[in-house]
């Protein structure tokens, strides 16, 4: 027998239609009403906290993205560690502790 058979079959019984009757006194209570309506904020709440979260982090990474993109140009145009500019004049060697140089 298959599970909507047997769904069916404890629906048409006695306990199944006062169990359903049960239901719907309860489900259209305005207590029961007020209950559904405040755990449904609850969870919009949540969900929009989450959304906003979820939104706040991804423009954090497009952020660290593109300044690790910018970062990274700017290390390829910059000179390499230790490759200073030549100077135009080379250094004198006066004051070099020789006392016969000129």
């Amino acid at each position: 027998m298959s599970l909507l058979s047997k769904l069916t079959q404890v629906a048409n019984s006695k306990q199944g239609k006062e169990l359903i009757e049960k239901a719907k006194t309860i489900a259209n209570d305005p207590k029961t009403r007020e209950k559904i309506e405040e755990a449904r904020g609850k969870i919009t709440e949540q969900v929009d906290a989450a959304k906003h979260k979820l939104a706040e982090k991804k423009a954090k990474d497009e952020e660290s993205k593109a300044a690790g993109s910018a970062a990274a140009e700017a290390v390829a145009e910059a000179p390499a560690p230790g490759a200073a500019a030549l100077p135009d004049e080379p250094p004198t060697t006066a004051g070099d502790g020789d006392p016969h140089a000129a």
